[in-house]
């Protein structure tokens, strides 16, 4: 199957680039009625992502703006600048790395009561790691929590300040409370 291109997608569909939502230009026959001209196109899947099926092929809707945009797919990924992975609007669409979009995540509650790229050694000291292009970076490793959280906020930074969550910079440290029984 040929890839979608400019051409084809504009026949098809009308992008808002402020509100990032697509619609049919077209009603076409055969399609449960779900097709019809002026119809928000596409449905949300299972991760909250809007998907299009066009031609038989089944499109994520932020990629699409960008081939609506620019008239090219994106080089790379396609990163939400504010996490929501519903808000396609233009302004809210970057090109981006794998390893610049896994720094722009959510926090998560995560196992560990560490921060983010922090943990702890054999020795009781505190190293500090950071993943760039799937290959972890050592920084060092520290006496304490926050001389290790500051080593790798520093790191991220320098790497990509654009792409991390503002909240994390003002999420405060989480106390470490060794609960392993030795």
């Amino acid at each position: 199957m040929a890839e979608l291109t400019h051409k084809r997608l504009c026949e098809l569909l009308n992008y808002n680039a402020e509100s990032g939502v697509f619609s049919w230009k077209v009603t076409l026959p055969g399609r449960g009625g779900c097709v019809k001209a002026g119809n928000i196109a596409g449905s949300i899947d299972t991760k909250g992502r809007r998907q299009i099926k066009i031609d038989g092929q089944i499109y994520f809707a932020h990629r699409l703006a960008f081939l609506y945009m620019t008239g090219a797919w994106p080089a790379q990924q396609v990163d939400h600048k504010d996490m929501d992975h519903t808000n396609n609007a233009w302004r809210n669409l970057r090109d981006a790395s794998a390893s610049e979009n896994a720094i722009n995540k959510n926090i998560r509650r995560r196992k560990s009561r560490l921060p983010r790229g922090v943990h702890r050694l054999p020795s009781g000291r505190f190293q500090a790691c950071l993943s760039v292009n799937s290959r972890l970076q050592y920084l060092g490793a520290f006496d304490t929590i926050k001389e290790a959280s500051d080593a790798y906020l520093a790191a991220a930074k320098k790497r990509s300040e654009e792409f991390l969550p503002k909240e994390y910079l003002k999420q405060p440290l989480r106390p470490f409370v060794d609960n392993e029984q030795r």
